[in-house]
């Protein structure tokens, strides 16, 4: 009885220990709408969501979304994008960690990025596969694309080496060093970007200070309707997940709130609410922008 006792301890410890261990990555900022699909289902995505081997985050219309690795590394992604993390594994303790990772842009545009300090005291294996070629990361600022007629990469810092189809391996080691395969054009050697080019790729992925940004512990928040009825409130959030809008229900005051939470400012949630309101279904009675605290 009690070794039998003993080993369900020992089983709950494990699985808690399990369950406490942070992500390879988690959601730091989302631009609506953006969707988060795994094992088959799809939710769509918050700030503070963790991220994990097999998931895959899919970007709307001016989406983006920024994702923080454990390693203190950054990607970001910008809108009309599909984005694979086919494996994400982070091994080690803060400031002495590894991280091996194959990603996959199939659509959109992304950015990778760490910190001087990260880049000293962590290690990196991380490649990015678009449609003709392989990106190997060892530590740097690069940017890359990939739509249905190129292929693009740009180095800001840092060193980035390019396996490519039909080029061999190409190294981009210089500051806006710029490669770029046309699919139905011949190949083209690596070549510098303007500022005016560098200036057009930074956008594709920032966002956009006021227009819908949530953070991890924002303090705003879009109260998309408060309806007398538990059903026409369903109806209303159900509609928002759909359109790639985290949203939750409460009870407030007696009525049916559906919440959208975690705002970056005012300006933001408002924006939100705004651009929700002019599509049906989407609001309902008593919409506002409020606080949270």
């Amino acid at each position: 009885m009690k070794l039998r006792f003993c080993t369900l301890l020992c089983t709950a410890a494990i699985a808690l220990t399990a369950h406490a261990a942070p992500p390879p990555a988690e959601v730091q900022a989302v631009q609506s709408p953006a969707w988060l699909e795994r094992n088959g289902q799809r939710v769509a995505l918050t700030a503070g969501h963790p991220v994990h081997s097999g998931d895959v985050i899919v970007s709307g219309e001016n989406a983006r979304v920024m994702l923080g690795l454990a390693d203190g590394s950054q990607i970001k992604l910008g809108d009309d994008g599909r984005f694979a993390l086919d494996k994400l594994t982070v091994q080690g303790s803060a400031g002495n960690t590894t991280v091996d990772a194959s990603l996959r842009l199939l659509k959109g545009f992304f950015r990778y990025s760490s910190s001087a300090l990260g880049k000293l005291m962590n290690k990196r294996n991380i490649d990015l596969r678009v449609s003709t070629a392989t990106i190997g990361i060892r530590g740097t600022d690069y940017w890359a694309m990939t739509d249905e007629v190129h292929d693009a990469v740009c180095v800001f810092d840092g060193k980035v080496e390019v396996a490519t189809q039909d080029q061999g391996t190409l190294t981009l080691d210089q500051p806006t060093a710029f490669w770029a395969r046309f699919f139905e054009k011949p190949a083209q050697p690596v070549g510098i970007a303007t500022p005016t080019e560098l200036a057009r790729f930074i956008a594709t992925v920032e966002p956009v200070p006021g227009d819908g940004i949530t953070v991890i512990n924002g303090r705003w928040r879009v109260v998309a309707a408060a309806e007398n009825t538990s059903a026409g409130a369903q109806a209303i959030a159900r509609a928002l997940r759909d359109k790639g809008y985290p949203a939750q229900l409460a009870k407030s005051y007696g009525r049916n709130e559906v919440r959208l939470d975690a705002f970056a400012t005012r300006a933001d949630a408002e924006a939100v609410l705004k651009r929700l309101s002019v599509q049906p279904g989407l609001t309902g009675s008593n919409a506002k922008v409020m606080a949270t605290r």
